[in-house]
């Protein structure tokens, strides 16, 4: 609901008073089109507080939980990441662009200002800024109209210049780092894999935490064809108009972010690559559903931030579940960052039968509730095979949990997708492992294991 509020006029008195309450800004380093979150803590019964920039003013907001709020970005740098953005509403989206002239000249001379508002008038309705996603809502009783609200106050920085930030006698100190994204590391979680095991990553670059307040996603085609997204799939992994609806999107308007991020201050920051192709395939998981962008679904890679402005990012699940699994022996490559990985030895005459795409569904990740864990064999014979589906629930500490089979026959070059049920009785880690046997009496593996972790609440 929009709240139209009287313009007041700014009063800002030079020199250093005496500052009450706590200032704190989100990043002491930051680049690209990072945003950093400049705050005033512990002023909640005061008028807005006098805070500048290297020597800048600072327009705060205060939000609902009594706080005072800024944020400032790159002006060049979200530019050029805003005029990719194809859709409006969607990934990357900054909103409009205004002159210091926005709501009458009460920001400073050198600030160009990006609003949530439609419009860059002082009375607007919402537009589309699509980022920001976790700030506080702006209080009653301020200087403007709300539906501007949160906005994003840009400055030209020079690569490698240290930012004042003064509030009164208090003073935070910024690095805004041209070279930031040589910073940027690639983990795996296992130096060797099982064939069709999930493969975790762990990605550190703060060049990704766009959004310091809220986790941040991108999504990666690790065919090595550059393109990345940002903000394309919401929390259930599907893909969100700006109203929050699940829609089908045009393949046609799809757009990417991986040449923008280049001239957006990235480097050789902001790229996922696998190598040879075929050692390493994709697999949804709550991060993301492929289905829904066919003309680039099969190698697509999501990414979630661990938490709000951590600059970690994994690419599993809240329930554990990774999108990449292991073929063969293989290298993945972040940026100036590589990690190569070797495949475990299979047991005898593995491709008999094929299992692949281990995953829980139609779970929400809490105790008490039931978990569908279902799977995909394919016979590669030229033959009917028997065989026994396996799945087996162990807790932490090794101990079985829960314990089921199905059994059946499957025909020449025919697809299974069996599945069991399961109930966790208590929060924990839980490791889920499926195997094909000849028979439960005969525990002749026609398959390696498969094997995928969750985590209950």
């Amino acid at each position: 609901m929009k709240t139209v509020l009287i313009l007041l006029a700014l009063c800002l008195v030079a020199g250093a008073a005496e500052a009450h309450g706590e200032l704190y800004v989100s990043s002491e380093v930051f680049g690209g089109p990072m945003i950093v979150e400049i705050a005033v803590f512990g002023m909640a019964d005061a008028q807005e507080p006098t805070v500048t920039l290297d020597g800048m003013n600072l327009r705060m907001i205060q939000g609902t939980d009594g706080h005072w709020y800024a944020y400032v970005a790159d002006t060049n740098n979200v530019r050029v990441i805003d005029g990719a953005t194809g859709i409006g509403g969607t990934g990357l989206d900054f909103g409009i662009e205004c002159g210091p002239e926005f709501l009458n000249y009460s920001f400073d001379p050198e600030t160009i200002v990006f609003t949530s508002g439609k419009t860059c008038d002082s009375e607007t309705s919402p537009g589309f800024l699509h980022v920001l996603n976790g700030a506080r809502p702006a209080a009653s009783g301020g200087s403007f109209d709300t539906d501007h609200w949160p906005f994003i106050q840009t400055f030209d920085f020079a690569d490698d210049a240290e930012i004042h930030v003064k509030y009164g006698s208090l003073q935070e100190t910024m690095l805004f780092d041209g070279d930031l994204a040589d910073l940027a590391t690639l983990e795996l979680d296992r130096g060797s894999y099982p064939v069709n095991s999930d493969v975790r990553l762990i990605i550190q670059d703060g060049l990704l935490n766009v959004d310091p307040t809220n986790e941040d996603t991108w999504t990666f085609d690790v065919d090595g064809s550059g393109e990345v997204y940002s903000c394309i799939f919401d929390d259930a992994g599907k893909i969100t108009d700006t109203n929050g609806t699940v829609i089908k999107v045009d393949p046609g308007l799809i757009y990417h972010y991986g040449d923008a991020l280049r001239d957006a201050g990235f480097g050789k920051s902001g790229m996922l690559e696998t190598s040879p192709p075929e050692a390493l395939y994709v697999t949804d998981n709550s991060l993301q559903d492929s289905t829904l962008l066919p003309s680039i679904a099969g190698s697509l890679v999501t990414i979630r931030e661990t938490a709000p402005n951590s600059g970690t990012f994994t690419n599993t699940d809240r329930l554990g579940a990774a999108n990449l699994r292991a073929g063969a022996d293989f290298t993945i490559a972040y940026g100036i960052s590589s990690e190569t990985a070797h495949i475990k030895a299979a047991p005898a005459d593995p491709s008999r039968i094929l299992l692949a795409d281990l995953r829980v569904s139609d779970f929400d990740g809490i105790a008490g509730m039931p978990a569908v864990i279902s799977g995909r064999i394919s016979n590669h014979q030229g033959m009917t095979q028997d065989f026994a589906y396996v799945v087996n629930v162990t807790d932490k500490n090794g101990s079985v949990i829960s314990l089921g089979w199905l059994a059946g026959s499957i025909l020449p070059g025919q697809i299974l997708k069996p599945a069991t049920t399961w109930t966790p009785a208590e929060p924990g880690e839980y490791t889920v492992t499926a195997l094909v046997w000849e028979s439960v009496d005969s525990l002749v593996a026609l398959s390696p294991p498969a094997e995928i972790t969750v985590i209950v609440r």
